[in-house]
């Protein structure tokens, strides 16, 4: 009679329902570092789920170009000069994140960029995207095999800047994608730094099915402070 013999799970030492014959087979090589229990398999997924992917501080030059990097603050247009004080002085502690609204020039980008900058003095992860990069990262992430960590990653990283929101055209797969980040960045109560040039009434006319436009604006509403960058009046902003 052939008797079985059970192999302690290498994390807690409990039964891992693994045999010495099914390590040895072809498959496994007598590697014994694969014996471990389903309850610490489960555990290490749950932990890996929870923990955000960027763990280090990436060097600056690889997070803001160059040309936002060496701004100028008695350079920046009046509307950005007057933000400026009041945007430098967010930090994580505000229960909102920032939505920066108006014309082209005017210095939301700028202003944005000069936070960064402070926030990585302070050695606070972000990640930003710039010039319609969320769009293209969405798409060939979906396009490839690698959307679960990237949707990880931008939904988990403390601060998320998106420049130029609705500068792009929105297809059924970012509209689906932005509304899906948001959605789970305001769960998890993280937040959201964004510049754009499109008005509420807009950005909802951009999306095929407008109850998730105005959904999405009724989210970004909620947890944003609002800056003006030109004579828009601050009410117009999110009417729908």
């Amino acid at each position: 009679m052939t008797t079985t013999t059970i192999i302690p799970c290498r994390e807690c030492g409990e039964d891992s329902g693994w045999t010495h014959e099914l390590v040895n087979q072809p498959l496994f090589g007598g590697n014994y570092e694969v014996a471990v229990c389903d309850t610490c398999c489960d555990a290490y997924h749950q932990q890996e789920s929870e923990t955000p992917i960027l763990d280090y501080l990436p060097p600056l030059e690889e997070l803001i170009p160059v040309f936002y990097r060496e701004t100028e603050v008695n350079r920046l247009p009046k509307a950005g000069k007057e933000n400026l004080a009041n945007i430098l002085d967010w930090d994580l502690s505000r229960k909102k994140g920032l939505y920066l609204l108006g014309d082209s020039r005017q210095g939301k980008t700028r202003s944005l960029c000069l936070l960064l900058q402070q926030l990585h003095k302070q050695r606070i992860l972000f990640k930003a995207f710039f010039a319609g990069d969320f769009h293209t990262e969405l798409v060939d992430a979906k396009r490839g095999t690698q959307y679960r960590q990237w949707f990880k990653e931008v939904t988990t990283v403390p601060v998320l800047a998106i420049d130029d929101l609705f500068a792009e055209k929105l297809t059924e797969t970012t509209q689906k994608g932005l509304f899906e980040v948001i959605e789970q960045r305001m769960a998890r109560k993280l937040p959201n730094l964004i510049t754009t040039q499109v008005k509420s009434k807009e950005a909802i006319n951009l999306f095929l099915d407008k109850r998730r436009g105005h959904a999405l604006l009724e989210r970004l509403r909620e947890t944003s402070a609002v800056f003006i960058f030109n004579n828009t009046e601050k009410q117009e902003v999110f009417k729908v």
